[in-house]
Order: structure tokens, then sequence, then C-alpha cells
């Protein structure tokens, strides 16, 4: 099959050459920076419009460039040039060699990521499988892709080259053959935290939920793998939808049609909680449904949402005036990330349209900023104009985001793990000998799949103060945090740490939560701490009357069985109302103990759900 898909574009690009109005591949635009040492990178940052095919003309790839843009995963291309930069201003790191890359972009259609990767694999636009005619291009290593599809459909072409390949997302390794030798994780698989979400389900108190999953591969194997751990534990499932990723965005009643139910899970009050599965498109598909759908007029759900790892809040250039209000609160197991310095100050230096090279720049800048840039030496004379002085960080969070996202963390974590690995092959004894006998080649012109063997033993603390390494299944292993969303009126957010989830702690430590600082949905009665207080303390105060009201009866029986003897000194003690007093006594002892019992909270920092 690959090999078919590779012939395929083969013969397209023989054809385009023949006959260039054909049109029949785009011309990508790529970002590329010369180095020893190449790293390519094959990112998602376009949503791709499907569009009806009236079949009266041969396909065209002419809607490719008019796709929406995504800015927001930009950021995954400065991340890598970030790091690139850092390692070769640091002269302990690969002294007197240097990195360079070619990225480019697979618009998340499996074709153009299979194009892609030939791109990189051999000479940009117009090139012949087999045969390396750039003879600049020194091809170390691959960082890409973001979605399981297009990490294996990367792979099915490196394999070949036995050249390290890096994926940025988070999935699960699923049924297929994961043992090839190209591949590494930069984040730990997503099945490690489906048990710490099941056990945040049960902390709240959450038993009926509903599930909505990327209508993908991914998304089987999420549900296949979760609703067996729901069942097993007495949670409840209301719903389960899938989304579709390939959706006609010039067809309403397609795009209408992706969860047809969802408004009656809204309004279903026996629900307690959504849990979303899916990625960066997804959760936009989602929203736009949501902007456009018949609940666009309300401001609040009184739900929780529970977001998975792979998920970013995101918004195309053309929905840079929404905002995700409809998340507001919602819950995410998140990629662990660090923000290392310099970062900030590295986005602040962009400087649009004297980038040469990056072809991505310029059209960031427009989406980003609603303004058009000049096209080569015709100027733009309108209000609409960008100027180049527009600030990154005035754009509102699901625009563009200041600091590192999980996944643009993950590549910069790449670029080093690649650098350490060629510093450690560079000064290993064997080598040095063998170049000292003059029997090796040149160290730049050592065939990539060698970094294997220093890969694997890769160990290294990033400039952010935080160690990486692999394990043996060359997977970056580590826990997920939890955050919870704020989001502002001027469409920007926030995301709050409040906990984390990791799977090597002790029992009683995997889950660790701090409630306080988290906000909920407006109207939401929240289940956790103040519920559950608020029915001890029914509890107690309903039994305290209860039992108050049978002492009461058991004195006022004995008393008055006391005072009727013949005799007795009580009988002027004893009146009516006696039963009363003593009710009363004895309840406000009660309510006295559970007030104080009421207001004095317990440690909530550190909660661990029994699974």
């Amino acid at each position: 099959m690959v090999e078919f898909v590779v012939l395929l574009i083969f013969v397209d690009c023989i054809e385009s050459v023949r006959h260039p109005a054909v049109n029949r591949l785009p011309v990508l635009p790529h970002w590329h920076q010369p180095g020893d040492f190449l790293i390519g990178g094959i990112v998602s940052h376009v949503l791709y419009h499907y569009h009806s095919v009236p079949f009266t003309a041969p396909p065209s790839w002419d809607k490719v460039e008019s796709s929406d843009k995504i800015p927001k995963l930009y950021q995954h291309m400065l991340a890598l040039a970030f790091a690139v930069e850092e390692i070769n201003e640091n002269h302990k790191l690969l002294p007197n060699e240097t990195l360079g890359f070619h990225i480019c972009d697979n618009y998340d259609i499996s074709e153009l990521t299979y194009y892609s990767t030939l791109e990189l694999l051999f000479k940009s636009q117009q090139f012949v499988p087999n045969y390396r005619c750039d003879t600049q291009k020194n091809l170390i290593a691959v960082i890409g892709g973001l979605k399981s599809e297009s990490s294996f459909q990367i792979a099915n072409l490196l394999e070949h080259f036995k050249i390290p390949q890096f994926t940025y997302g988070s999935f699960a390794l699923e049924d297929r053959d994961t043992k090839k030798f190209s591949f590494y994780r930069m984040v730990p698989n997503e099945d490690h935290y489906y048990l710490g979400i099941v056990r945040l389900l049960l902390h709240f108190g959450w038993t009926w939920v509903g599930l909505l999953a990327a209508d993908d591969s991914s998304g089987e194997h999420f549900l296949q793998t979760v609703e067996p751990l729901l069942a097993q534990r007495g949670i409840c499932l209301a719903f389960t939808e899938r989304i579709r990723q390939k959706i006609q965005w010039d067809n309403h009643d397609d795009f209408a049609s992706q969860v047809p139910y969802l408004d009656n899970y809204f309004i279903d009050k026996k629900i307690n909680a959504f849990l979303f599965y899916g990625d960066p498109k997804t959760i936009l598909i989602l929203n736009a449904y949501l902007f456009l759908g018949p609940f666009a007029s309300l401001h609040i759900f009184k739900k929780v949402w529970i977001l998975t790892a792979q998920i970013d809040f995101v918004l195309t250039g053309i929905q840079r005036f929404w905002d995700f209000r409809f998340f507001h609160g919602s819950i995410s197991f998140t990629i662990h990330s660090r923000e290392p310095p310099g970062f900030w100050t590295f986005l602040q230096g962009l400087k649009p349209f004297q980038e040469e090279k990056n072809d991505f720049l310029n059209y960031f800048w427009e989406q980003a900023f609603d303004c058009t840039a000049a096209k080569g030496n015709n100027s733009v004379e309108n209000d609409d104009a960008c100027t180049g002085e527009e600030k990154l960080e005035r754009l509102p969070a699901p625009v563009f985001e200041m600091h590192l996202t999980s996944h643009s963390y993950s590549i910069y974590n790449a670029v080093h793990a690649i650098a350490h690995a060629l510093h450690a092959m560079r000064f290993s004894r064997t080598r040095v000998r063998a170049w000292r006998r003059g029997k090796g080649t040149r160290f730049r012109d050592l065939p990539p799949w060698q970094l294997h063997l220093f890969l694997r033993g890769t160990t290294f603390n990033n400039s952010a103060g935080e160690k990486v390494s692999f394990n043996i299944h060359r997977e970056v292993e580590g826990g997920s945090d939890i955050t919870n969303l704020v989001t502002f009126p001027n469409k920007s957010f926030s995301r709050v740490q409040v906990g984390r989830w990791d799977p090597k702690a002790p029992e009683g430590k995997k889950l660790t939560l701090q409630e306080d600082p988290m906000v909920w949905q407006t109207g939401f009665d929240q289940p956790g701490k103040v519920t559950c207080l608020l029915r001890q303390s029914a509890f107690g105060i309903i039994f305290t009357l209860a039992v108050s009201c049978v002492l009461a009866k058991t004195i006022t029986v004995v008393v008055a069985f006391m005072a009727t003897k013949p005799g007795s000194s009580m009988r002027k003690w004893w009146y009516q109302p006696g039963d009363f007093i003593i009710g009363g006594i004895v309840s406000h002892v009660f309510f006295h103990y559970h007030t104080i019992t009421f207001t004095t909270p317990p440690s909530w920092d550190n909660v661990e759900s029994s699974e």
C-alpha cells in the first residue's frame, strides 16, 4: 500500500513537470535553515476544507492553499527553531558543528504527509525517489507527527532509511507494529492516564457520564479501552458519540450532523460530565458546532468537560473572534511541560516579512492579526496592511500563546535529545580512534541509523531544569498535569494547574488534587468537597433531631415515673414542657458539635480515590 501511494505521488510529480498546467500537486510552504546536520519537521497547522466534489473537472489541489491556518499551532515550528538556536549558541554541546532544519506542513492529509516526507528525504519540489540530488541536505532525524495516523505514515517511509523519528503527539500505540526501528515518542503512552480519569470521576462522584471521541483509529482505541474501565467501577455511560474529522465546511447539513443528539445531552440533568477525546482540530470542530448550533445563545453549560491530553484550545484565523466559553471550568489531563528560559524573548524577536526561507511566518502573521501583508514589491495601501510591529503578547490565548504549550515542549525536548545523542556519538571512544587511524569518514557524513545506538541511552537535563530520557519502549516517561480552564471576557483564557496524575507513584499518591483554586461553570453544583460536607452535616442534623426526640421521650417517661411515686420530691420540679427542654438541650449540644465539624474543613491537597 505504501509503495503504491509513493508511486502515485511520483507519477504526479512527473506529470506536473511535463504538464505544469495540470497542477496535480501543490507547492507546499516550508521553512529551511541550513546546518551541518538537518532535522526534519512535519507539522499540522492547517485546517483543510473538504469540499463537495462536483466531478465536472479533473481533481485539483487548488483548495489546499485556501484552507484555514491555525495560528496557535505555528508555535510548534517556533519551538523547533528555538531549540536549534539554543543548541547552536551552546559551545559545550556539539562544538564546531551546527544544527539546521527543514519544516513542512502535511495539511493533515495522507497524500501530503507522504509527499512532505519525500521532500525531506530528497530534493524539494522536483525529487526522484531513492536519488538524493541535494548534496547539502544531511537529514539526521525527523520530528513528526502530531496524530497517530500521520506519525505512522511518516514511519512507513523512514523505516526504509532507518532515520530516527520523534513523535510529539499523545496517542496510544494501538495494535500496530510499533517495534519499528526508527520510532521514538516524546510523550508517555496515553493509556497510562486513563485510570487517572476514572479515579477523578469517582472522587467527585460523577457516575453518569457521556463519551465523545474523534472518529478515527485513536478515538476507537480510546473508547474500547475506557468503556470497560468505567463499567468495572460502576460508572454508567449516558451516550457514546463520534466526531468525524473530515467534514465539508461548505455543506451545512454535513456540518450540523456531527453530533445530532448533543443538544439533548446538554439538557439531561442526570449526566454529570462529558469525557472528550480528540486533538486540536477535533475540539475546533466541536467548538464551531456549539457556536453555530442551538446552544449558541447560552453562555454556560451545567456540565463538566473532562479533556484528554492531545486536545489544545485552538481557533482558525477566521474564528479569532470566538472563544471557549462553553469549556469554562473544564478539567484537562495535559502533557507535562515547563517553560525554558529565553523563549519569550525569542518570540518577541520575530520579524515578519524579513525571513526569506520561512514561508509560514507571513501566513501566520496575517491570520493572527487579521491584516494583509505585501506581496513581493507590491505595497498594501489600506488600513488592513500589516505593519510588522504588531505584538504577539496581545493576542488571545486561542489564537496564540506566549508560553510554551505541551506539544511545543515535546518538540523542544526532541531537538535536544537529537543534539545530545549526536554529541555522545561525536566523542565516543570507538569513533575517535577510528578517525585518528584515518579509517573513519567525516562526522557529518555518518549515516543516520548510527544515531540509534546513542539515542537509547540518552539522558540529559534541559534548560528548563528537567531530566529527559527514554525507557526500553523508546518513549519518554512521566505523568500528566491536571489543569482547570478559566475563560475571560476578552476571549482569552488561562490554564490553572490543580493536580497531577503519576501512574508510577505509590498507591495513595498517584492522584493529587487541589480543589480550592478550581472554577466551575456558573450554576453547576460542584459535587465535591462542599456537597459532601453538606450531606454529612444534613444527615447529622436530622439524625441529631431524631435521637433527641427519642432521648427526650425516654427521659420524660423515666422522670414522670419517678415523679408519680408517693412522696417523691421530684413532683414539684416537674411540669408539662419538660420534654421540650430536654430535647432542646440535647439538640443544642449536637448542633454545636456539627457546626464545629462543618466549619473545620479537612485537607484536600492530596486525594487518592479508590479504584
